[in-house]
């Protein structure tokens, strides 16, 4: 979502997912998602660091360190996201001044670590909704 608004900053992570064919517009199934997650995670470790499968979460996704140190998590079938990103793209288009205020609000909420969903706080997604 960042990315795609041009809200990219260092330090950034990198958010993906990968969509298997025969689910080009509908979510996968939960169980599918962990199961994919699972042999994405196998296949690369050793080409990665850190490489872990987080199965358990509410959207399943591998998480590594690329070769560029660069903290990548990888989501499977996640239309919830790609729709994310496509409204986020949209607000941008409509002004500059949302895309530079949307940069904004998510550094100040990281700045004060009120950010992260994990310890029951709201994502950057819904900080640049606000």
């Amino acid at each position: 979502g960042s990315c795609a608004m041009g809200l990219n900053a260092t330090g950034a992570d990198l958010d993906l997912t990968v969509q298997p064919a025969g689910f080009s517009t509908t979510q996968v199934p939960h169980d599918q998602q962990r199961a994919v997650v699972s042999e994405l995670a196998e296949r690369m470790a050793g080409r990665y660091e850190a490489v872990e499968a987080v199965t358990a979460a509410r959207v399943p996704l591998v998480r590594l360190v690329s070769q560029g140190r660069v903290e990548v998590d990888i989501s499977v079938g996640n239309q919830v996201a790609r729709v994310k990103t496509m409204l986020l793209q949209a607000y941008a288009s409509f002004d500059e001044r949302c895309r530079q205020l949307c940069f904004l609000v998510k550094r100040w909420a990281s700045r004060r670590r009120l950010d992260d969903p994990q310890e029951k706080k709201l994502n950057s997604y819904a900080w640049c909704l606000l």
